[in-house]
């Protein structure tokens, strides 16, 4: 019976590694392709951010929102404001330097 040797990583020939194939083919394909990336990519984004948004309003000046007392309406005008800009100002920033 022949003795079959394992091959060690001395004897293993890289140099011929294949490409990975591509699934697209045309420009046509590619363009469908990018669109259908688009129709699920940018309403997720979109998506996220609203709840990241919600999120941030709820966990900052929520409570005005459920609970009032004598201090609300004073802070409520100063408050409110100041929450609802600086999450926008952050995406904002964000994109700013990314996009």
């Amino acid at each position: 019976m022949p003795v079959i040797e394992e091959a060690t990583m001395a004897q293993v020939d890289t140099t011929h590694e294949e490409k990975p194939q591509s699934a697209i083919y045309t420009k046509a394909e590619q363009h469908k392709v990018d669109v259908g990336i688009d129709w699920v990519g940018i309403p997720t984004i979109a998506i996220v951010l609203l709840a990241a948004f919600h999120l941030h309003f709820m966990l900052t000046a929520g409570d005005w929102d459920f609970w009032t007392d004598w201090k609300d309406r004073r802070w409520w005008p100063l408050v409110t404001p100041v929450v609802l800009i600086t999450f926008p100002a952050a995406v904002q920033y964000i994109t700013w330097e990314k996009l």
